[in-house]
């Protein structure tokens, strides 16, 4: 389940926000494969930030670049097996199912075991496939350039201890 989206400038949302604060909003450049952006002024000169939200980018906060994510809360359930939070970088290229192939085919989830140190291997070799995973992708798609890829994988059998 994702329980977040991406809030790029591009969204009807985000693009609605930025322009009635008085922002512009560049389309994604197709002659090599730029993301949107925000610009102060409508020759696209200045900044040219390529998110609508983020934190502590003051120079665009008063045309509608905020702070404030949108996220959704789940309760968790004995049936969740994993968490994997990461930077846009890693999903850039990799959509939520195939992610969820790679980090599952580490995690050898079944009873919930005695917790033993060790356990945590699973998801930190999970969590390394999961980034070198994004850097190849973007290597094949961007050659040198690639955005930040920064992935958290979280084993939840066995994480908390249980009552007897």
């Amino acid at each position: 389940m994702d329980l977040s989206e991406d809030q790029k400038p591009d969204t009807p949302d985000e693009m609605k926000r930025i322009k009635k604060r008085g922002g512009f909003v560049s389309p994604p450049e197709e002659e090599w494969g730029g993301p949107a952006r925000v610009w102060l002024d409508a020759n696209m000169t200045l900044p040219g930030l390529a998110m609508a939200r983020s934190i502590g980018d003051h120079l665009v906060k008063p045309i509608g670049v905020i702070a404030q994510p949108e996220v959704k809360t789940r309760v968790l359930t004995p049936e969740d097996k994993f968490i994997v939070m990461a930077s846009d970088g890693v999903w850039e290229f990799i959509e939520s199912k195939p992610a969820i192939t790679i980090v599952n085919e580490f995690l050898k989830i079944g009873p919930p075991p005695t917790y033993k140190a060790a356990d945590n291997a699973g998801a930190t070799e999970a969590c390394t496939r999961l980034i070198e995973t994004a850097a190849a992708k973007w290597r094949t798609e961007e050659g040198d350039y690639r955005d930040d890829i920064t992935a958290v994988c979280i084993k939840l059998p066995g994480l908390f201890p249980t009552a007897a």
